[in-house]
């Protein structure tokens, strides 16, 4: 008890009708980015519990993923590109894959922030790619071609580790880091022999990167060796997202319910 909160975002008649968040990012000042099945973009102020709706996307777009980028700026991550958008002017750019500097595919499906503020993109079939900042372009591609790749184009899930290395893993080629000073992409799921391909979600956890599959549970690695120290399974292993609240509890979304993981307990709520 005393967990969970209910915020009031969207009236009675817009949840009568279906409508549900597609996404949720931390983003600055104490607020949250809200995405609805709608293509309404909210920001939340977590300490009022208040929302406001910053923007309204067009019908045909279908929205996966939102990351807050600068103050009062975001990116949207969809099925059709990435929109890059404000607080005060809405949608300011979209990109896509029409020329050679934009994306390999623009089904984007997954996206972080590294330390120096370029953002990692994941997609359907056209591996990572690479969004410079402040360039403001795509001009890098990590997919399965080349010697430099990474293992596998369908990405699920991308995060950035303490030393700002990304970790990609993919449903049909494993788990991968990047290691960004060298330049030189590491197989994970080699190194540890796990067998597995299908890889969900990745969150840093400490000195640890928790490795979420669909089937599997989750893989705990450390994060400098990547090597293998722990396996969570859960039960339900299909797992399809996890998070670490500030609190350290890890939340883990599977095919049938949430679960609550809390250090130094020896069984899942």
């Amino acid at each position: 008890t005393g967990i969970f909160r209910f915020l009031d975002v969207l009236p009675e008649e817009d949840i009568e009708k279906g409508v549900v968040f597609s996404d949720i990012a931390a983003s600055e000042n104490n607020t949250l980015l809200l995405s609805t099945s709608d293509n309404r973009i909210f920001r939340l102020d977590v300490t009022t519990g208040k929302a406001v709706c910053i923007n309204q996307l067009q019908d045909w777009i279908k929205v996966n993923c939102i990351l807050s980028e600068d103050e009062g700026r975001y990116l949207v991550g969809c099925l059709q590109g990435v929109l890059v958008c404000s607080d005060s002017l809405g949608t300011e750019n979209f990109i896509t894959d029409d020329d050679p500097h934009s994306l390999s595919n623009t089904n984007v499906t997954c996206m972080t922030k590294d330390s120096d503020g370029n953002i990692w993109l994941g997609t359907y079939h056209g591996g990572v790619n690479l969004y410079h900042n402040p360039q403001h372009r795509i001009i890098q591609h990590y997919k399965n071609t080349s010697g430099t790749s990474i293992t596998g184009k369908i990405v699920r899930a991308i995060c950035s580790d303490n030393n700002g290395d990304i970790w990609v893993g993919t449903e049909d080629g494993g788990l991968c880091r990047f290691i960004v000073k060298e330049r030189r992409i590491e197989d994970l799921a080699a190194l540890n022999s796990f067998g597995v391909n299908n890889y969900h979600s990745i969150i840093r956890n400490g000195d640890e990167m928790w490795v979420a599959t669909f089937g599997r549970g989750i893989f705990i690695l450390d994060a400098a060796s990547g090597e293998f120290k722990d396996h969570l399974d859960i039960g339900d292993n299909q797992i399809i997202n996890i998070m670490r609240a500030s609190n350290g509890y890890v939340y883990i979304g599977t095919a049938t319910g949430l679960y609550l993981y809390r250090e130094g307990r020896e069984t899942m709520k």
